[in-house]
């Protein structure tokens, strides 16, 4: 509302220069890697080929990482917004509604990352986050579905469901984005070629969704006219993901993970 469009653009043409400049400055150099190193190349691709065939690690990203990063993109960054405003919703207040979202990631992060750590229970976290990521986005559609209490769909009523299902939102991707990391530690893969080294892959393939969630949700609005329906035939997916997830079909360290 302030900077207008090419503010936003010379916005990210700052930040992406400052990024750039940390980035060349001060992260710090890994002792006895030669960033010329050819070998570098085709070290980085062996392990993503090696990882690839984990099925724990697949699973993984396929069903839980990559939904969630698409998720966050696709739907909160993207979809939410247009749809909020096709349902005429001011700017200000989609703003205020899509910063709900963080809101509850910073919940749930603060207070599962710490039971991870003193108890375990990484697969577990990710089912329930998993699941209430689809059952946050159902919520959030509810307005638009004819089966809903007319009550829900008034002018009171109706900012304040979307609320809890953004609210919802984030505290299921709480329960995802640490413990997830925990979790790939575990596969089988990591115990070959390293607990880290996978968990750095994992974080650059995860990256994947962040690309497609946008062009995903693109589609969804279209079939779905626009309307909230959209992030609705979104969580449907999510919940069948997370339920073919928490299926213990062929983990064999998911005594581990658990």
């Amino acid at each position: 509302n302030y900077i207008d469009v090419p503010g936003v653009f010379w916005l990210a043409v700052v930040t992406g220069f400052v990024v750039a400049l940390f980035s060349v400055t001060l992260m710090p150099r890994v002792p006895g890697m030669d960033p010329d190193d050819p070998l570098a190349d085709s070290r980085f691709f062996k392990m993503t080929g090696q990882a690839l065939k984990s099925f724990e690690f697949l699973r993984a990203i396929l069903l839980v990482g990559l939904p969630s990063k698409a998720t966050l993109t696709g739907i909160v960054a993207f979809a939410l917004p247009l749809v909020l405003s096709g349902l005429g919703y001011p700017p200000e207040d989609i703003g205020q509604i899509v910063m709900i979202y963080p809101l509850g990631v910073l919940i749930a992060s603060s207070w599962i990352s710490r039971r991870i750590d003193a108890v375990g229970g990484a697969r577990s976290a990710l089912v329930v986050g998993a699941l209430g990521s689809g059952a946050a986005m159902l919520v959030i559609s509810g307005v638009d579905w004819s089966f809903v209490p007319p009550f829900l769909k008034t002018p009171t009523a109706e900012p304040i469901v979307i609320g809890v299902g953004v609210f919802l939102l984030g505290l299921a991707h709480g329960f995802i984005n640490a413990p997830v990391i925990s979790y790939v530690a575990t596969t089988d893969v990591a115990q070959r070629l390293g607990a880290n080294q996978v968990s750095s892959l994992y974080r650059v393939l995860e990256r994947v969704g962040h690309v497609a969630g946008p062009a995903l949700a693109a589609q969804l609005l279209i079939m779905a006219g626009g309307g909230p329906a959209a992030i609705g035939y979104a969580g449907l997916a999510l919940l069948v993901f997370a339920l073919v997830f928490w299926l213990p079909i062929g983990s064999r360290r998911a005594a581990a993970a658990e």
